[in-house]
């Protein structure tokens, strides 16, 4: 997003380019996914962290270039991972027709959610939770 590095977004589709990667070190953490939208011209961080991490705080690292004046910025985002009770219940699905930006817009996300909640499995309405993409 060029707004997290005080930039102005001026049409040009290609115009930014982000690297993320664990603070200190050439890549993400295994169980962090990055993928750039040019819908939205903004990258997604996304993931499902492994027990193992919880109650940590990992430094993400983004290094910005905008390519039409080679300006390079840098910000450190935490993110902050919290333990959580194993879910009662867990499904696995798998959707051929979604693009996946769409599912990194919570509007689109509750839709999905409310089919279940409403149509599908009325008993997850307490407690409906997207775990892993």
């Amino acid at each position: 997003e060029p707004r997290m590095f005080n930039w102005t977004f001026q049409g040009l589709t290609e115009q930014f380019q982000y690297r993320p990667s664990l603070e200190g070190y050439p890549d993400l953490p295994g169980w962090v996914r990055y993928m750039y939208s040019h819908e939205y011209h903004s990258g997604f961080l996304y993931g499902t962290p492994p027990e193992r991490t919880a109650d940590s705080k990992v430094p993400i690292e983004i290094i910005a270039l905008n390519k039409q004046t080679y300006e390079t910025k840098r910000i450190v985002l935490i993110l902050a991972v919290h333990r959580k009770l194993p879910p009662r219940n867990v499904i696995q699905m798998k959707i051929d027709n979604l693009n996946w930006v769409h599912m990194m817009d919570p509007g689109r996300i509750e839709n999905l959610k409310n089919i279940f909640r409403n149509d599908l499995w009325q008993e997850s309405r307490q407690d409906l939770h997207i775990i892993f993409m």
